[in-house]
């Protein structure tokens, strides 16, 4: 595990009162987990596409936040992963997948559309972390992908951009395809005003990434002067490929990471993104989750977080 991991769930562990921090002492711990041996315990499962080792840090501080909550309310947590859980359409999901019976409660952390339709037509008591596909009913919370494409857009437009682009990894993830989206009905809506925009998709390999920006920047009247990227470690090998051709940030080209994670505090300049708070996230999908366990109703079935932008240091105002 690495420090920057560790740091951030002993920040988990102290904001929930698990911890205290005093300087130059131990950190103390202030009460312990309810017991997960106790015959009362429910069990709650949570299935994902990666394990929590190959998670983002933004991933990993969601599911830590949960677990932590689910704890205190007397929930054991249980993580089942496998990669065939972001997969599209495959015969072997149904029987990857644990029996409903296995936990009282299930919580899908991005995983695909098939996984989603799957355990709503098998009847597994589930929540959705993240977007919920296509004519599937089920209990979700999301990050409001939608405003953020629209508030990027607008935000760039109205520092005199015009020709725009999203770069997304082809995931096949809802939260990225509705950013994509709403990303070309924000930037249609100003078309009277002469702005361009494009979806840019790549896969998760940086020569790739690297090939898409010479095509994009290979005609100078095309070359967009602002982009919206959707994950945040990936905005390195965009920041290092421009420089490497002599573009700057935010004179030449201005960039908003839709993601957050630390390593966007350690770039020059530092990359405006879109925070969400972890805690809020827990409260919200925890909730969901203990009201399936208990059999009681749930009243919203779909609730989004709201983001705060950090405009970091890499929008700037383009002049035509």
């Amino acid at each position: 595990m690495s420090r920057p991991t560790l740091r951030g769930a002993l920040e988990i562990l102290e904001r929930q009162g698990w911890i205290k921090t005093s300087p130059g002492c131990r950190r103390v711990i202030l009460r312990r987990a309810p017991s997960t041996a106790s015959t009362s315990t429910k069990k709650v499962m949570l299935l994902a596409k990666e394990s929590e080792r190959e998670m983002s840090r933004m991933s990993l501080l969601y599911v830590e936040s949960l677990r932590s909550w689910l704890r205190s309310a007397g929930l054991e947590f249980e993580f089942h992963f496998h990669p065939l859980f972001g997969k599209g359409a495959s015969r072997l999901i149904k029987g990857l997948l644990p029996r409903p019976g296995a936990a009282s409660a299930y919580v899908l952390f991005s995983v695909s559309d098939t996984v989603q339709r799957c355990c709503r037509d098998e009847g597994y008591p589930v929540v959705v972390a993240g977007s919920v596909a296509e004519g599937v009913h089920l209990p979700s919370v999301d990050m409001d992908y939608r405003g953020i494409a629209r508030h990027a857009v607008g935000l760039l437009v109205g520092r005199g951009h015009r020709r725009l682009a999203f770069l997304t990894q082809q995931t096949g993830l809802n939260g990225d395809l509705l950013t994509e989206r709403s990303f070309s009905e924000s930037a249609k809506s100003f078309e009277s005003r002469g702005v361009r925009a494009e979806i840019v998709r790549y896969r998760e390999d940086p020569a790739d990434i690297q090939a898409k920006l010479k095509v994009l920047w290979r005609n100078p009247a095309q070359r967009p002067t602002g982009l919206l990227i959707g994950r945040a470690h990936q905005v390195v090998t965009v920041l290092g490929t421009l420089a490497s051709w002599g573009i700057r940030v935010p004179e030449d080209v201005s960039i908003i990471c839709r993601d957050d994670e630390a390593t966007l505090n350690w770039t020059v300049p530092r990359i405006g993104r879109y925070r969400f708070s972890s805690d809020r996230f827990a409260d919200l999908l925890g909730g969901m989750v203990e009201a399936l366990v208990k059999g009681r109703a749930i009243r919203r079935t779909s609730r989004q977080l709201t983001p705060e932008f950090d405009p970091g240091e890499s929008v700037g105002v383009q002049s035509e």
